[in-house]
């Protein structure tokens, strides 16, 4: 019957029987060994074969461990830079929060400076500065004395314009005098402060009487005052030549 192995009257099975087909008995041993010996060449090659896979199995599932690892730390990275983009966002608005604090604090600081400008001025406006009068002594010299002699004898005020007994009322009254502290090798400038800003006008008014003296008077003003008028300067001596008497405000 097709498809059913006959079986040797012994009841065995033989590697003969089975490599052999049912004309095998014309077939001699020599035959029969060399099959064998070709059955086992392909099951050795099979298990070289099943060997390498096994080896190139084992180096695909170290591959994919690797892989796994690698995405593994891809989403961890991941995770890092949304945490830092979120951390950048909110260091950006702080940013934003403490630049707008600043500006809002320069500001308050620049009103306080011409707060402070504003009283300094309120309070020199009454006061002139003579610069170059010589000293009368080291620390011993009577300030208000030696102006009253600078504004008669220098200015050439006319007596009844300076207060004295005679003439309390008149305008030109010293408040208070006072030499600046030595700067250098220079003569100390004195400041004076006059009890009247009609006092300081006057002096002003005779001021041209001091050309070829080297005595010079000028306002008391703030520092940052002082300081633009000195930017200004140039533009005054442009000025005064066109027969133009130039100014100097708060402001400017």
């Amino acid at each position: 019957m097709e498809g059913v192995l006959d079986l040797p009257e012994s009841g065995k099975i033989t590697f003969d029987n089975v490599l052999t087909s049912p004309s095998a008995d014309s077939q001699t041993p020599k035959q029969h060994k060399y099959d064998i010996a070709q059955l086992f060449d392909r099951l050795d090659s099979i298990q070289a074969s099943l060997n390498n896979n096994t080896v190139s199995v084992s180096v695909l599932m170290n591959d994919m461990k690797d892989v796994k690892s690698s995405i593994k730390g891809t989403l961890e990275l991941a995770a890092d830079v949304s945490d830092l983009k979120t951390q950048n966002e909110y260091l950006s608005d702080r940013v934003d929060i403490l630049e707008g604090r600043i500006a809002s604090q320069s500001d308050q600081i620049k009103d306080l400076a011409n707060a402070v400008e504003e009283i300094t001025y309120r309070y020199m406006r009454d006061n002139l500065i003579i610069n170059n009068l010589p000293e009368q002594g080291q620390g011993t010299e009577d300030c208000d004395t030696l102006v009253y002699d600078f504004i008669r004898n220098k200015l050439r005020v006319p007596n009844d314009q300076i207060f004295s007994r005679e003439n309390p009322h008149a305008p030109v009254k010293i408040d208070v005098s006072h030499r600046f502290p030595r700067m250098g090798a220079q003569t100390k400038p004195m400041v004076v402060k006059f009890t009247m800003r009609s006092g300081r006008d006057v002096c002003l008014k005779f001021a041209k009487n001091l050309k070829g003296t080297g005595i010079y008077i000028t306002d008391q003003l703030p520092k940052s005052m002082s300081q633009r008028k000195q930017a200004q300067m140039p533009k005054f001596k442009d000025l005064r030549p066109l027969g133009k008497t130039p100014t100097l405000t708060k402001t400017s």
